[in-house]
């Protein structure tokens, strides 16, 4: 028992050190925003070159499209659009949409992502077509993360499933970013 309790924390110890994992909210002026930064011995355009093609084939087909590619700032700006899956039971599942600003930076040896913008919408808002504006349906990251205000009838603590399921999104993505930065 001992040897895996001890297998178990060098793995975790290995992966901690390798690589910045969002553990916990911040915020910039009040508002929820997720950055990392990422050295790399690669030039400015093979960056860019890496996150355009990553981008194009593995995480917008499915989750978003890129607004502007502004080659000589260096900035790529992506709005997604991701589906969580909370909790599942036998008559209900507490799911959301997850709606945010990818912002990434390249400069030569170095990438910095930014997830801002950030907000939830229910899928039931999201599905039916009413003369509401999505505008109005949008639940923001401040009120579900910092607040902790968002509330389910049949889900509890669902600010915190909510704010658990959105970081380890966040974490997933801010490692594939690293995997397309990073040389061979």
């Amino acid at each position: 028992m001992k040897k895996i309790a001890i297998l178990i924390y060098f793995t975790l110890l290995a992966f901690f050190c390798q690589a910045q994992v969002i553990t916990s909210v911040k915020q910039e002026n009040g508002k929820v925003v997720f950055r990392d930064t990422i050295s790399s011995n690669l030039s400015k355009e093979e960056i860019r070159s890496r996150l355009i093609n990553r981008l194009n084939t593995q995480l917008l087909p499915h989750a978003g499209i890129i607004t502007s590619d502004d080659t000589v700032q260096g900035i790529i700006t992506c709005r997604m659009m991701d589906f969580l899956e909370m909790e599942q039971k036998a008559f209900s599942v507490f799911t959301m949409y997850l709606r945010y600003r990818l912002i990434l930076q390249y400069f030569d040896k170095q990438c910095i992502i930014t997830i801002k913008n950030i907000y939830f919408i229910d899928p039931v808002d999201y599905k039916t077509k009413n003369a509401i504006p999505l505008q109005e349906k949008l639940i923001s990251a401040e009120f579900v993360m910092l607040k902790k205000k968002y509330n389910v009838l049949t889900v509890k603590n669902a600010s915190g499933k909510l704010t658990d399921a959105a970081v380890q999104r966040f974490n997933e993505v801010f490692e594939m970013a690293r995997k397309m930065v990073k040389s061979d």
